[in-house]
């Protein structure tokens, strides 16, 4: 269950993912070394995904999970993420169909190698998933969603889109 309040005047949502253990301890031990939270670490990793991964290619239908495990192989990972992470997060589950702790296991396995300083100090100094605009809009009697991560400087021109 995600849990709402303020700290320092900031929104923070918590809420708890379940993943593997394995997972788990390769984000605990890099967040570690790297001095900063596992939640950041994983916003980080998230974003990352987001920008250099392909979206799957099948994404219709409802949200994939992580294939079933023993119980004993999971751990609940309790996050602790501003407004607009968490805004940023469910974006990327609806869009991808794939469930947060999923995305996590797949931004792990595919960047947390490669996730150096020069990456981090990047994320450091933005106010990254800054923000972002929902458009609906109408067309053929179907209606669409548009989300732009990011508050674009003008309103995007919506073409006529084909249904294949």
């Amino acid at each position: 269950m995600t849990e709402i309040y303020a700290q320092k005047s900031k929104i923070l949502f918590e809420t708890t993912i379940n993943i593997d253990k394995e997972v788990y301890r390769k984000l605990t031990d890099a967040a570690g070394r790297r001095g900063v939270s596992r939640s950041r670490l994983i916003a980080m990793l998230l974003e990352h995904l987001v920008w250099k991964d392909k979206i799957p290619e099948s994404v219709r239908g409802t949200v994939q999970y992580q294939e079933s495990r023993p119980k004993e192989n999971w751990v609940k990972l309790h996050l602790v993420l501003p407004n607009h992470v968490h805004d940023f997060f469910d974006d990327v589950r609806k869009l991808w169909k794939l469930s947060v702790s999923y995305l996590v296991a797949l931004a792990v396995e595919k960047f947390l190698a490669d996730l150096n300083e020069e990456i981090i100090r990047t994320f450091a100094d933005k106010y990254w998933h800054g923000g972002h605009t929902i458009i609906h809009f109408i067309h053929n009697e179907l209606q669409f969603m548009l989300c732009c991560w990011g508050i674009p400087h003008q309103p995007p021109e919506i073409l006529p889109i084909s249904v294949e």
